[in-house]
């Protein structure tokens, strides 16, 4: 439970100080509250996924090999806390309409490419059912919902600044949503030792930007959440 906490807190200290930074460069644009709302968010998303620092009981059958009612209670809770009219689950990207589709499909398509290359030389392959399944679902529903929708819109008040890149509004709330995604695989503590993988922090961090910016573009998830779970459940099946 301490080691989660460490963690979480952790991050969420990296973010404020990279974020603090950031605002130091563009004062203008720069709202610190809305900074600590995001950190805020983000603490709070780690603990439901974590099950309230694993307090709350595990559903018996449910979580013997994969966290799937801890990522049932953070979408949940990300999806009450969007619902909130300061959020609304249009304003996070919970919206089938799509702005500017053909520019992100061609970014989409070119993406799909590039992971199926690397799932076929560095997936684990062989995935059993509930491994496709859980794949196939839970990480980009709760992960896209959350990071990209709801922690996004909170940076994206914190710097109101940005410029269009391909058609899509970039600030600098995208390398701070890749900076925490990529922290939140690569950093880890473990009985009071910490740890930090740097193959498990890049690939996440530099796939939460395109994730951003099909975000960005289409001002809809839902590119983004059919990605994230294409990709995991690429590198569980290949190679064949």
């Amino acid at each position: 439970m301490l080691d989660e906490l460490l963690g979480s807190v952790a991050i969420a200290a990296i973010l404020i100080g990279a974020g603090l930074v950031a605002g130091v460069a563009d004062r203008r644009n720069f709202d610190f509250k809305w900074l600590l709302v995001a950190a805020a968010l983000f603490l709070v998303n780690d603990v439901a996924l974590t099950r309230g620092l694993w307090l709350i009981p595990a559903v018996p059958g449910l979580d013997e090999t994969w966290n799937w009612s801890g990522k049932f209670l953070a979408l949940a809770v990300t999806l009450a806390i969007a619902a909130l009219p300061i959020f609304g689950w249009r304003r996070i990207g919970l919206t089938w309409k799509q702005e500017q589709l053909r520019g992100a499909l061609l970014v989409f398509a070119a993406l799909v490419a590039v992971y199926s290359t690397m799932a076929w030389f560095m997936g684990e392959g062989g995935g059993n059912r509930e491994a496709i399944l859980y794949q196939l679902t839970m990480p980009g529903l709760e992960e896209e919902i959350f990071f990209r929708g709801l922690f996004l819109v909170a940076l994206n008040r914190a710097f109101a600044g940005h410029v269009r890149i391909g058609g899509a509004a970039i600030g600098w709330a995208l390398p701070l949503n890749a900076l925490v995604f990529g922290l939140v695989h690569g950093l880890g503590v473990q009985q009071g030792v910490w740890s930090f993988d740097a193959m498990s922090f890049a690939l996440p961090f530099l796939g939460a930007i395109p994730a951003v910016w099909l975000r960005e573009k289409t001002g809809s998830l839902v590119l983004p959440i059919i990605l994230h779970n294409f990709v995991n459940t690429a590198f569980v099946l290949l190679p064949l």
